[in-house]
């Protein structure tokens, strides 16, 4: 049984006023394994993040099903975490207390709350900033932090709608980095949403590419790079040979 199993999942939002309705995602399927870090690429606007959202219960399917653990999903979930483009960091809590809030809804008790935010704090590279405020941190120093949030509930699967977007281009580099070390540490399942080809092949272990709005599959593969991975591996032929792959699938091949 796969991990995440998305089975002719379509979405057609109804039209507005006297407008047509708008065919988001035809019908989609996809089977993701446990341990697998799945990235999504695709045009702007052509249902990446409609497809996450799918995932993560905030969205109901028009048609077809969706399987966590062979679990159907309805609503969202603890045993998914989500991790954004934008921060969506609380500004009145500290780094320690953001990572914290989720543990303390559900109640669990303040030492072993302080523990396990500890150990993320220092898993994240963030120790010695435990009591700084979101204003006071870079934009890959509050990333680190929403995605330490994510992690800390030990959810079964991690959603990331293009969570480096926003970083500068080292920066970013850099949270990839630190995003595969953190992936491989823990033993997750990622969906990840990106613009990006080279961000796109660099994390994954298997690639998902859709096409223009309507959203379709137009290509599932895995990418046979060798982990652990560092930034070099984007000059080599392998490398080259995966990005060439998506851009001829997104029709983007043609010399001008």
């Amino acid at each position: 049984m796969s991990k995440l199993a998305i089975e002719g999942v379509s979405r057609i939002f109804p039209p507005v006023r006297r407008g047509m309705p708008t065919h988001a995602l035809e019908p989609t399927t996809l089977a993701v394994a446990d341990n697998d870090f799945v990235t999504i690429l695709g045009p702007s606007g052509c249902g990446k993040s409609t497809l996450l959202r799918l995932i993560a219960g905030l969205d109901q399917p028009t048609t077809g099903k969706i399987l966590l653990d062979g679990k159907p999903v309805s609503a969202p979930g603890a045993e998914r975490g989500m991790v954004f483009q934008s921060y969506t960091l609380f500004p009145w809590l500290t780094v320690a207390d953001n990572i914290a809030f989720g543990l303390r809804e559900k109640g669990v008790p303040a030492p072993q709350r302080a523990k396990v935010v500890h150990e993320w704090v220092n898993r994240i590279g963030l120790a010695g900033f435990e009591h700084h405020h979101p204003k006071q941190l870079s934009g890959g120093m509050q990333q680190r932090t929403a995605i330490a949030r994510a992690f800390v509930h030990d959810p079964k699967l991690i959603l990331m709608d293009e969570p480096f977007g926003a970083l500068d281009a080292l920066t970013r580099e850099q949270m990839n980095l630190e995003m595969l070390r953190i992936w491989r540490e823990s033993g997750k399942t990622i969906i990840f949403v990106t613009h990006s080809i080279q961000e796109a092949v660099f994390l994954a272990s298997h690639c998902a590419v859709l096409t223009a709005s309507p959203a379709r599959m137009a290509e599932y593969f895995p990418i046979e790079l060798p982990f652990p991975r560092a930034l070099p591996i984007k000059t080599t032929d392998e490398f080259g040979a995966y990005a060439r792959r998506i851009y001829a699938s997104l029709g983007l091949g043609a010399s001008v």
